[in-house]
């Protein structure tokens, strides 16, 4: 499996690494009646399957700082606040957050602390191109539903960096979002 052998590799390099970011994801914008099963398959596949995996990889022997790690997977306001033709991708959104108040229990054991990061709109190549495929008014919608305007990269960024550090020790299983007041609607 190309994580377990990415994980060797980076830990013969490095050793013990103390904190994992999981950032893949993709978006399938499909109302339910044009949704189809590999659709579905590919969201679950890439943004939840491979979140698990990277876990189970990264908790052997010899790889996370024995004094304190960190795992963090990127979530989404998606997960708590639905919208039309992206219930697959708030499904599997919501599923790492469940995944993540679980392992945060099942870990905790080994001083490995789970989160999520829960971003709202942010201006990043999948964002611009999903966009893309927005009327001007339903752009306009996004924008009024972050009071704060929309995120950049480095929003979410920091908020890494904070639950990877050691300012975050006494932080797991939870979700810290990062959404410009989107869900505070």
């Amino acid at each position: 499996m190309a994580i377990e052998t990415l994980f060797k590799d980076v830990c013969s390099q490095i050793g013990e690494i103390d904190a994992v970011v999981h950032c893949a994801g993709i978006q399938k914008t499909l109302p339910l009646q044009a949704l189809k099963e590999v659709d579905f398959d590919n969201v679950f596949n890439t943004n939840v399957k491979s979140a698990q995996f990277i876990a189970k990889a990264y908790r052997k022997k010899n790889r996370y700082n024995k004094k304190g790690s960190s795992l963090i997977f990127l979530s989404s306001v998606a997960a708590v606040c639905g919208e039309p033709a992206i219930s697959t991708y708030s499904a599997s959104k919501a599923a790492l957050q469940g995944l993540s108040k679980s392992l945060s229990k099942e870990l905790a054991r080994n001083s490995i602390r789970v989160n999520c990061i829960a971003p709202g709109h942010v201006e990043t190549e999948m964002a611009i191109e999903f966009s893309k495929g927005l009327t001007d008014d339903q752009n306009k919608r996004i924008h009024d539903k972050h009071p704060l305007g929309l995120g950049k990269p480095e929003d979410v960024a920091y908020a890494a960096l904070y639950l990877a550090s050691n300012l975050a020790r006494w932080v797991t299983g939870t979700t810290l979002y990062v959404d410009g007041g989107y869900s505070a609607q």
